[in-house]
């Protein structure tokens, strides 16, 4: 049982906050990950493909995007 259940114990508001809290970390996330290719001294004009982006998640240089997408299932569990 987490913090969250212990002190409130409302799924529906469980599922509201980490909504919340999921859409939160996607936009931070795109927005580091624009900010390291727009500073990035290899691209030419500081804008990458999507092809560019795949290969700098291949290779650790940006935020993997599989990790918080198999964290939804089991955050989102009753169990929890």
């Amino acid at each position: 049982m987490d913090l969250f259940q212990h002190v409130d114990g409302g799924y529906r508001r469980r599922v509201r906050t980490w909504a919340t809290a999921f859409a939160t970390m996607v936009f931070l996330w795109q927005r580091g990950s624009r900010f390291f290719m727009a500073n990035d001294p290899t691209l030419v004009d500081g804008r990458g493909s999507l092809k560019d982006f795949y290969v700098r998640d291949r290779r650790g240089t940006l935020p993997a995007t599989g990790d918080p997408l198999r964290s939804v299932p089991r955050c989102l569990s009753r169990a929890c």
